[in-house]
This record gives structure tokens, sequence and C-alpha cells, in this order.
């Protein structure tokens, strides 16, 4: 047999397809790859199960051998056909050798089951190529971890399997690519056309299975809101599926027959992209790519998305589209009705779209570097299967399980103490990258962490298990009275269903303030763990809040936050002393080295801001500001905001139509948006810290504060490290940016003082404290209270 690529003869590629009988994203993405490989090199040859995919590939002019297949321990009857298994592999040999086949390529993780054993049989190299996530279950009966090297189309798919133990090495992540010459020859009807709709109508364009993953049902409720709001959108549904006569349904009863629009499957998707719509809208519960979504960026729509599994691999936040909380009907509605109201937008995010498309996505890309993977794997001879090639799993994979397991049960004194961090915040922002960058201090072989969060994406430490909060809208936004209450009792269920899941609690650490995280301290007299609280902000004038400082075990705040706790205290022991008891002491905020911000440039002045929307961040007057100032004067500048869900509290609007500024939501590239700037604005109000000042001073800009004696302004000098206007006063900033456009020489030379300045704030020593807090033996649960505190 032929194990490697002959000079005069193509290498034959087996590719084997596992599915439904339908042509959709991982059938579309083998049928191209069959297609585009070099004919000099390689020769496709196609067992499939499906037979509208093997008619497919023949129309290609590809060799097809299509047969029903059979898993053992399936989804689906028969589940224990063991003499179906073994003639599965006896078929697999039999075409290996009639096609003098060099390497197999699985398009899923089903054949894979069967492919690895005919592999080893015939020494040759297999590559399984993921396009979804497995449970363990299925990784273990599909025996994925048997593969020369598993291919993902993102990293949520290999993450994974790099977890149970698969080799990294072995793993690889290959995003899918779009015919691009293909579908912009497409031809068909213009969608606005096809629905009979004026060129004012908004119309929203969908495409996908009609299942519960792909969300249609958020779409179909954020087109009921948007009428709320006044925005009478049209949606157009390009799929189908089990759930379409639910999604009439609920059409009907939110009475949208007029405005939602459900076309079926349609062959020519991409032509009824590019001509009519004016946004693309995915509300997917799970999705590993979407190459609906590359094929939106191509006909420049922009997209608005859940930032969730290989989404934002595809759409950059702010950049090609708008990124929004999962699952979360609010944010989808709120980045629609932004998109509606400004068409400038809506053009620039579609033409940077398929920039995107046409520079990382292309079907030449995506097949070249398959191309390159044969090649290696051909080329070396350790890829190749055999009987005496190593086992990896289910057998270790299982071990691994079962001491997982054990750990978390059985006493033992190398056991890591587990500690759990509480953030039921739905928004991102400094407290959490303090608490992060706190946790990736710590020393991995002592301590064992598990964050409960409404907010994901926000944590980063490696070693973190990260789990999501989930909390109903209803319940989210109670901040006092007996809703107060009934939240927090919701939240400790759920942190006592993560002790079950996860294990023995040895601290607990309240990642905001007492108020909200009420829950660790009903839960402390019956768990029995040390209670660690962080203060990142002013604590409410409370009995109940006071008596939470008093309990906990240990309190980390930022001094701008000690005269409202000893009010708190005070409220609820009025005898209680002028000094904080002497378990509290002041965090002290600081950048880690791994994460020190990249320097800025000093060629051209240009302005940098970067916050969430919460109102009293002061995004309104940093819009105003720029709006008074001289057009001739006024310096380009990029805003980078987070939008904030779950809140009662108000906030901005963004974007907003100014010229020469651009707008960045939740963007991936921070740290290089704010290297292209020099000029960082804060326009907060009383920031209790501040730690985007803190980056933007060690990145070197010149920075421009509100002059509110809030932490910088006290520890900043005016004129040397950084310039001080009146706070909230619009004209004064504007008058502020103007000079600073045309004096490139103070910018760079307050920039220069600043990061000097910033060297003192490194994470390492600053939040030392912390960390040896953290680490510390619980031992006995209770602690010693100063005299005031008694």
């Amino acid at each position: 047999m032929n194990q490697s690529a002959s000079v005069s003869q193509p290498a034959t590629l087996l590719f084997v397809h596992f599915g439904d009988d339908w042509i959709r994203g991982s059938e579309r993405c083998l049928l191209d790859l069959m297609q585009h490989l070099d004919p000099q090199r390689y020769r496709a040859v196609l067992w499939c199960n499906s037979p509208v995919m093997a008619a497919a590939a023949r129309e290609l002019g590809i060799i097809v051998i299509q047969q029903p297949f059979t898993l053992l321990l399936g989804w689906s009857a028969p589940r224990f056909n063991v003499l179906a298994y073994g003639r599965l592999v006896r078929d697999a040999i039999a075409l290996i050798k009639r096609f003098d086949v060099a390497l197999v390529h699985v398009n899923s993780g089903a054949p894979t089951q069967w492919m690895h054993l005919a592999a080893r049989w015939a020494g040759l190299p297999l590559v399984t190529h993921l396009h979804c996530r497995y449970p363990l279950k299925d990784r273990l009966s599909l025996g994925l971890h048997q593969a020369s090297m598993l291919v993902g189309v993102s990293a949520p798919v290999i993450e994974q399997l790099v977890d149970d133990g698969m080799p990294a090495e072995r793993c690889s992540v290959i995003a899918n690519g779009i015919d691009t010459r293909a579908l912009e020859t497409q031809s068909g009807s213009n969608l606005r056309t096809l629905l009979q709709l004026d060129d004012s109508d908004f119309l929203l364009v969908t495409v996908g299975s009609l299942i519960h993953r792909k969300g249609m049902d958020l779409i179909i409720q954020a087109v009921s809101e948007l009428g709320q709001l006044g925005i009478d959108a049209h949606l157009a549904i390009i799929g189908d599926g089990e759930e379409r006569a639910a999604l009439q349904q609920q059409t009907l009863n939110l009475g949208l027959q007029q405005r939602i629009h459900i076309l079926g499957e349609r062959s020519n998707v991409s032509a009824l992209l590019r001509q009519g719509a004016d946004v693309f809208v995915s509300a997917a519960r799970e999705e590993v790519f979407g190459l609906v979504l590359a094929e939106a960026g191509l006909n420049r729509l922009p997209v608005v998305a859940p930032k969730v599994g290989g989404i934002p691999t595809v759409v950059r936040a702010g950049e090609t589209g708008l990124l929004v909380e999962h699952e979360s009907v609010p944010a989808l509605t709120q980045a629609l009705a932004s998109l509606h109201n400004d068409p400038a937008l809506r053009r620039q995010l579609g033409e940077a779209g398929r920039q995107r498309v046409l520079k990382h996505f292309s079907i030449e890309q995506y097949v070249g570097r398959f191309e390159a993977l044969y090649q290696r794997l051909l080329q070396k001879t350790h890829y190749r299967m055999g009987w005496l090639s190593p086992w990896r799993l289910p057998l270790m994979s299982t071990v691994r399980s079962i001491k997982r397991v054990a750990r978390h049960w059985l006493p033992g004194a190398d056991k890591p103490r587990h500690t759990l961090v509480l953030d039921p915040t739905a928004f991102a922002g400094g407290s959490k990258v303090a608490t992060d960058t706190a946790l990736g201090l710590l020393d991995r072989q002592r301590t064992r962490v598990t964050v409960l969060t409404s907010s994901p994406q926000a944590w980063h430490s490696e070693h973190a298990q990260v789990i999501r909060l989930k909390q109903p809208s209803w319940l989210a936004s109670r901040d006092h009275g007996t809703g107060f209450f009934a939240r927090h009792l919701y939240l400790a269920g759920l942190v006592l269903f993560t002790r079950l899941r996860c294990g023995r609690i040895d601290t607990a650490i309240g990642a905001s303030g007492p108020g909200v995280d009420l829950a660790l301290y009903l839960l402390k007299p019956l768990l029995g763990f040390r209670l660690l609280q962080l203060v990142h902000g002013p604590v409410a004038t409370s009995r109940t809040l006071g008596r939470c400082l008093l309990q906990a075990n240990s309190v980390h705040y930022l001094t701008s936050a000690t005269q409202s706790m000893l009010s708190a205290i005070r409220r609820y022991q009025p005898s209680f002393g002028d000094s904080l008891p002497n378990h509290c002491q002041p965090l002290k905020n600081g950048i880690a080295q791994s994460a020190w911000p990249q320097p800025c440039q000093y060629q051209q002045p240009v302005v940098f801001w970067a916050a969430s929307l919460l109102k009293w961040k002061g995004l309104n007057t940093l819009v105003a500001a720029l709006r008074q100032c001289d057009s001739q004067q006024r310096p380009p500048a990029h805003i980078c905001f987070i939008r904030p869900q779950q809140t009662s509290l108000p906030i901005s609007q963004a974007p907003v139509q100014l010229g020469n500024v651009q707008w960045h939501e939740d963007p991936d590239e921070l740290d290089a948006i704010r290297a292209q700037c020099n000029i960082f604005v804060s326009t907060s109000d009383k920031e209790p810290f501040g730690l985007s000042i803190l980056e933007a001073l060690a990145a070197g800009h010149c920075v421009v504060i509100p002059d509110d004696g809030a932490y910088w302004s006290q520890h900043l000098v005016d004129g040397e490290h950084c310039l001080l206007y009146p706070p909230g006063d619009s004209a004064a900033l504007a008058e502020l940016l103007q000079r600073l456009s045309l004096d490139m020489e103070t910018v760079r030379r307050i920039g220069s003082a600043a990061q000097s300045l910033a060297q003192h704030y490194r994470a390492e020593q600053r939040l030392e404290p912390l960390r040896r807090d953290i680490e510390q033996s619980s031992g006995a649960t209770g602690r010693k209270l100063s005299s005031e505190a008694l």
C-alpha cells in the first residue's frame, strides 16, 4: 500500500462522512474541500451514508461509495450491534486496499469509531475533522483521542480534547472557508423584492436549521421588542426544521404575521443575502464556527450575533458586527436598534466584514491549510497509526475522571484547596480584571479555583473552572426589598448546587461587595468555608451589609470605599470606632507582567476611551466634547465600550454618529487599539480606582482625567503625570483635546512620565497580600475579630 505521496501519482485520500441526509455546514465544507484539492497531488474518494451527499459528490466527479452506517453506543437504534460494527471495520479495510489509500480524513467524530481500527491495520494517518463539541461520553465511545490528528473548526472544539489529555501537537484549528467566487456568481431574486417590501423597511435576515440550538425564537422575540421601540423590523428566516410549527405559533401569538417571513430551505442563500437585507442576525445558543456568518460578511452585511463558541472567530466585535450576551433578548434588541439608527455604521461594518472574509476565510486558504497538513502527516512516519501506537483513552480519560472525582471528595494531603469565586454581576469591568489577575498569581498545585459568574467571557485565568451563572432577568435587577433577598436566596441555591458539583469549598470569595455577594454570608454557617470579601466600590449604608463586613474572615477593599464601609458597620453597630477592623486591609490593584500593555505610538495625537456604557462612566461628556471641538482640531478617536446586561442602572447610547470616531464593542484587540492611540480620556464620576487609567499610564498615554478627588486625581500630578479638567465639563475637555491635538510634545512628555510611574503598579507586588490570603490554609473557619468589632 502507498504510505506517502508518490511523485508520479496523486495520493488517494479517503474521506468518510456520517450525517443526516442533507447538505448543510459540515457537508458543504467537505464538498468544497474535495472539489478544490490539487489534482496533481491528491485524489479524493468519498465513503458516506447520505444519498444526498453522495449525489452532490458525484456531480463534482468524485468517486463515491454510499452505504448505511451504524454506531456502537450511538444516538439511535441499533446501539449495540457489534456485528454491524465489525462489518464496517472490514469494509473500511477493503476500501483502503481497493483504492490504495494514503490517508484517511473523517468529517465528524462518529466515523472515528471504526476508522481508527482500519487505519491502525493499514498503518495510515487518520485525521478527525470536528465541526462541533462532543460530551465526554461521546468523546470516549467514538474514540476521538485515537486519531493521528484532531482538527477543529475553532479553538473551543479542540480545547475539550486537550483538557482530556490529547497531546497539543496532535491538535490543530483550521477555520472553515467559503468558495467566494461561486457564491458571488450565485443568481437569485432580490430578497426585499421577494418579500414585497419598500426600500425604507428595516429588513433582518437569518439562516439556519429551525432547531432550538439556533435560537430563532429569540430573534422573533427581539423583533417584537423592536416594535415596542417604534422600529417595525421585518425578519426573513431561511431554513427549515422541526421547530417550524412552534415558530409559526410564536409569530401568531406576538401578532407578527406580517413581519416574520419563514422562507424554508433555499439553494441560493448567498444571492438572497447579497440583495436587499440590512442586517444579518444570529441568536445561536451554541455555534462552534458559523459558516453562514462568513457568507453574510462576504455579502457586506453587518452581523449581530451572540458572543458564544467560535462566533468571535468569524465576527469581530465593533469591527465587522456587534456581539451580544448569548440568550439575551434585551441585548439583541438593543444592538439591532443601534444599527437601525445608524446606516453609516451598517455600511462600515459590512465593508469590513467583506474584507475580513476575503482575507481569512477563503476556500483557497482553507484547502491550502489542509493540504499542508496532509503533506506533513504523509511525510512524518510517527503520524501513521499502528497496533503498537499509543492507545490514548478511553482508559486514560476514565482514570483521569475518577481521579478528578476523588480529588473533589476524598481526603488527602496533596489535595488542592478549593476556592469558589462568586460573581453575579452581568457586565465586565475593572473589579473582574483585578480579581482575575490575582487568581492568575496563585499556586496551581495548592489551590483549585471555580468561578461562578454571570460573565464567563470576562474571566481568563487558565487554571480556573468557569461556570456560567444564569439569573432570570426579572430577578437579576432586584436591588432592594423582598426581591433583593429573593435574588440572593436564588444565588445561594446555585452556590449549593456548585458545591455538590465541584466538591467541598474551602474558601469563598465575594468578587464585588457584600451587597452583591450576600448569598455567601447566608451559606457560611452551613458550609463552613472561609469567606474573603473584595470591595471594589462604595457599600450601601445598611445594617445587613455592616454585619456582613464584620462576619467576613477577611476583607480587601479599595481605599475609596473606606467611609462607606464604616458607615455600614456603624449602622449595624452604632458604637463602632473610627477605623476599620483588623481583618480589613486595603486592596492595591496592579497589572500582571503577562498583561502589560503595548507602548503607544507618538506619531500623531489619537484619543482613546474605554469603559462600560453605565451612565456614570460619562461617555456623554466625551461625545459632547468631541462635538464642540473645531473640525480642524478634533483629534481622531477610538471608543471601546462594554454594553451592560441585566442592569436597572441608566446607560449611555453607543455607537452614535460622530465624524473621525471609531467605535468598538467589547473588542478582543483592546491592547492593539490602545497602542494606536496616545491620549486617554476618563470621564467617570469618582472612579473607585480606574484600572483602565492604570493601563493607559503603562502604555505611555497622556492621561486626561476629571479633578474629582478620586484615586488617580490624588495620586497623579497635574501637568506632570496627567492633565486635569473640571468633572463633567465638556467645554473644558474640548479645549484640552484641541490643545493636545496641536502639541505632540506635551503628549509625549506626560506619557513618558506616566509610563515610569506605572512601573510601581506591578500586580506581582501589589496583589501579593491578596494572593497570600487566598492561599492560606483555612484551618478553623472562624477568625479573631478586633476589639472594635466585638
